[in-house]
Protein backbone atom coordinates (compact mmCIF):
# COMPACT_ATOMS: atom_id res chain seq x y z
CA UNK A 1 0.00 0.00 0.00
CA UNK A 2 2.79 2.86 0.71
CA UNK A 3 4.59 1.42 -2.19
CA UNK A 4 1.31 2.62 -4.35
CA UNK A 5 1.15 5.54 -2.28
CA UNK A 6 4.73 7.10 -3.13
CA UNK A 7 4.33 6.32 -7.01
CA UNK A 8 0.89 7.90 -6.94
CA UNK A 9 2.26 10.96 -5.29
CA UNK A 10 4.97 11.17 -7.64
CA UNK A 11 3.29 10.56 -10.62
CA UNK A 12 0.11 12.64 -9.90
CA UNK A 13 1.84 15.67 -9.11
CA UNK A 14 3.60 15.82 -12.32
CA UNK A 15 -0.06 15.04 -13.68
CA UNK A 16 -1.75 17.60 -12.25
CA UNK A 17 1.00 20.31 -13.01
CA UNK A 18 1.78 19.08 -16.92
CA UNK A 19 -1.35 20.57 -17.74
CA UNK A 20 -0.37 24.25 -15.99
CA UNK A 21 3.49 23.87 -17.39
CA UNK A 22 5.57 23.25 -20.79
CA UNK A 23 7.10 20.04 -21.55
CA UNK A 24 10.49 20.11 -19.69
CA UNK A 25 9.55 22.52 -16.85
CA UNK A 26 7.88 20.55 -14.48
CA UNK A 27 10.42 18.87 -11.93
CA UNK A 28 9.69 16.79 -8.64
CA UNK A 29 11.54 17.53 -5.32
CA UNK A 30 10.91 13.57 -3.44
CA UNK A 31 11.89 13.62 0.04
CA UNK A 32 12.61 9.83 0.42
CA UNK A 33 13.16 8.83 4.09
CA UNK A 34 12.88 5.23 3.89
CA UNK A 35 15.07 3.03 4.41
CA UNK A 36 15.96 0.61 1.16
CA UNK A 37 14.73 -2.53 1.62
CA UNK A 38 15.38 -3.99 -1.44
CA UNK A 39 14.99 -7.37 0.18
CA UNK A 40 11.29 -6.55 0.52
CA UNK A 41 9.82 -5.88 -2.83
CA UNK A 42 6.41 -5.44 -1.44
CA UNK A 43 7.70 -2.07 0.81
CA UNK A 44 10.78 -1.04 -0.93
CA UNK A 45 10.26 2.09 -2.73
CA UNK A 46 13.18 3.16 -4.14
CA UNK A 47 12.18 1.35 -7.87
CA UNK A 48 9.59 3.17 -8.30
CA UNK A 49 11.12 6.05 -7.52
CA UNK A 50 13.21 5.68 -10.24
CA UNK A 51 10.96 4.64 -12.71
CA UNK A 52 9.29 8.15 -12.25
CA UNK A 53 12.00 9.70 -13.37
CA UNK A 54 11.49 8.04 -16.67
CA UNK A 55 8.27 10.20 -16.75
CA UNK A 56 8.84 13.57 -15.40
CA UNK A 57 12.62 14.29 -14.08
CA UNK A 58 13.19 13.84 -10.20
CA UNK A 59 15.52 14.81 -7.16
CA UNK A 60 15.29 12.04 -4.36
CA UNK A 61 16.30 13.55 -1.31
CA UNK A 62 17.93 10.89 0.80
CA UNK A 63 19.31 10.41 4.34
CA UNK A 64 22.77 7.88 3.97
CA UNK A 65 24.11 8.79 7.36
CA UNK A 66 21.25 7.49 9.49
CA UNK A 67 22.11 3.98 10.57
CA UNK A 68 24.72 2.66 12.74
CA UNK A 69 28.36 2.74 11.43
CA UNK A 70 30.92 4.45 9.45
CA UNK A 71 31.49 2.39 6.83
CA UNK A 72 29.19 2.47 3.73
CA UNK A 73 25.60 0.59 4.28
CA UNK A 74 25.28 -1.90 1.02
CA UNK A 75 21.48 -1.58 1.39
CA UNK A 76 21.86 2.48 0.96
CA UNK A 77 24.87 1.12 -1.82
CA UNK A 78 22.06 -1.07 -3.69
CA UNK A 79 19.15 1.95 -3.48
CA UNK A 80 21.96 4.46 -4.55
CA UNK A 81 22.18 2.26 -7.69
CA UNK A 82 18.68 1.60 -8.52
CA UNK A 83 18.16 5.57 -8.74
CA UNK A 84 21.45 6.33 -10.59
CA UNK A 85 20.33 3.06 -12.99
CA UNK A 86 16.93 5.25 -13.35
CA UNK A 87 18.54 8.88 -14.21
CA UNK A 88 17.15 10.09 -10.29
CA UNK A 89 19.68 13.08 -9.19
CA UNK A 90 20.49 12.45 -5.62
CA UNK A 91 20.79 14.60 -2.91
CA UNK A 92 21.76 13.68 0.60
CA UNK A 93 21.39 14.97 4.04
CA UNK A 94 22.80 14.15 7.14
CA UNK A 95 21.48 15.02 10.17
CA UNK A 96 22.02 16.70 12.91
CA UNK A 97 23.25 19.47 10.84
CA UNK A 98 21.39 19.10 7.78
CA UNK A 99 24.95 19.00 5.44
CA UNK A 100 23.47 18.51 1.92
CA UNK A 101 25.28 17.18 -0.64
CA UNK A 102 24.61 15.96 -4.49
CA UNK A 103 25.34 12.61 -4.70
Amino acid sequence: MRRSRCLCAVLGAAMVSASAVQAGDMRVLYPLYSYPDWYSPSTYLWPDVAAAAGTVPVTAIINPSDGPGGAPNDDYVHGMNDLRAGGVTKLAASTPYLVVCFL
